[in-house]
């Protein structure tokens, strides 16, 4: 199979799993008729350059500050179609290319490209924690019930990646204060070292290493940026 073909070909199972994942939800419950509040649906997107480099990275914000609000027929239609997932999956890789110049979140994900791939941009991929955001912030205030869909929505959506794109390296942006959704999603993980107690985690998902830093924004955090890429060039 050449790489474009197995490119596709992976392209199009994940955006399948995602189909997957969002049918086996209430969408009608978080995108309530008196609530217009809650972003669209962010699905990530690899490059081909992913899949030809080593290690695999894939870097985890904590939501979309809004996402394609107006344009998401999941969100103002209830509908769930393979063109408009695919639209959403494409504006993911085009935003993470050339978009966000002035988020620190987005200076440390060029960061990590730039000293483990030889700025090489596209050779990794952009998630999020929550594939929604409320008011573009965090969806954790919203009703328990709504909640709950969103984090399980999420969930379904992060581990579809994980098992599609078999990264080597997952970096969580999110904080010691959502620890606990990166243990529900994941039960089976090993922490295989507190690095700086509630600034760098070091742990395991199966195979795959991961590390959960302080979100890049908070100052104290960006400490951390330096330290945790040279964890990742230790690993692989």
């Amino acid at each position: 199979m050449d790489d474009l073909c197995h490119y596709d070909t992976i392209v199009q199972q994940l955006r399948s799993d995602y189909k997957k994942a969002i049918v086996r939800q209430d969408i009608s419950a978080i995108y309530s008729v008196d609530d217009d509040n809650i972003s669209g649906v962010f699905l990530s997107k690899p490059s081909e350059d992913y899949f030809n480099v080593s290690p695999r990275i894939m870097v985890v914000g904590q939501e979309p500050r809004g996402w394609r609000d107006k344009a998401c027929k999941v969100k103002n239609n209830l509908e769930i179609d393979e063109v408009d997932l695919q639209e959403s999956m494409n504006k993911t890789l085009e935003f993470a290319r050339s978009g966000g110049k002035t988020s620190k979140f987005f200076q440390f994900y060029r960061k990590v490209a730039k000293e483990v791939h030889l700025a090489n941009k596209d050779a990794i991929i952009w998630s999020n924690q929550f594939c929604v955001s409320s008011n573009k912030k965090s969806p954790v205030k919203t009703s328990k019930d709504k909640f709950a869909i969103i984090k399980d929505l999420s969930n379904d959506l992060l581990k579809a990646q994980i098992n599609n794109l078999r990264p080597d390296v997952v970096i969580f942006t999110t904080g010691p204060s959502r620890d606990k959704y990166i243990k529900e999603c994941f039960p089976e993980l090993e922490t295989i070292e507190v690095i700086v107690p509630r600034r760098l985690w070091h742990f395991k998902v199966g195979s795959v290493h991961c590390f959960r830093i302080t979100h890049p924004r908070y100052l104290r955090g960006n400490k951390m940026w330096g330290q945790v890429i040279e964890h990742v060039k230790e690993v692989c």
